[in-house]
């Protein structure tokens, strides 16, 4: 139930307009918000075309519960897990923590060819940026 207050000047008409407005606002807010895990397989697969030429493959990409940890990649499975608490998060960091899941699919370790692998995404330090400032506020 959405309760709305206007003043009590506004018309009707104007009262509804406002009241279908905030409603789909809010709507969309939700839905965006929402851990679908096929919001998450489609951009898996659009980092995939455009930082990695399409050639990873995996099994699974779905968000999962994760307390402790952002994401997780079991890359003999081709499982990857990204937390359902980034599902809120701004879509820069969440393409961040998938583009670090996928590189996992090639390269197991954080090594240096990993990184090379990651840091093909733009914003990167932003992103890690942001979940340092996030972790540090818990």
């Amino acid at each position: 139930m959405l309760e709305l207050r206007v003043p009590a000047w506004m018309p009707e008409a104007e009262r509804q307009r406002w009241a279908e407005r905030m409603r789909i606002r809010i709507e969309r807010q939700l839905q965006r918000a929402a851990p679908t895990d096929e919001r998450l397989e489609r951009r898996a697969r659009e980092l995939n075309r455009r930082y990695f030429d399409g050639r990873l493959s995996w099994s699974s990409v779905a968000f999962a519960e994760q307390q402790r940890r952002w994401g997780s990649c079991t890359f003999t499975a081709g499982v990857v897990r990204i937390s359902s608490r980034a599902a809120a998060l701004p879509r820069f960091v969440l393409d961040y923590l998938l583009m670090h899941e996928l590189a996992h699919l090639e390269q197991p370790g954080h090594g240096p060819r990993f990184w090379a692998l990651v840091n093909r995404y733009p914003l990167t330090e932003r992103a890690r940026g942001y979940l340092l400032a996030l972790d540090a506020g818990q």
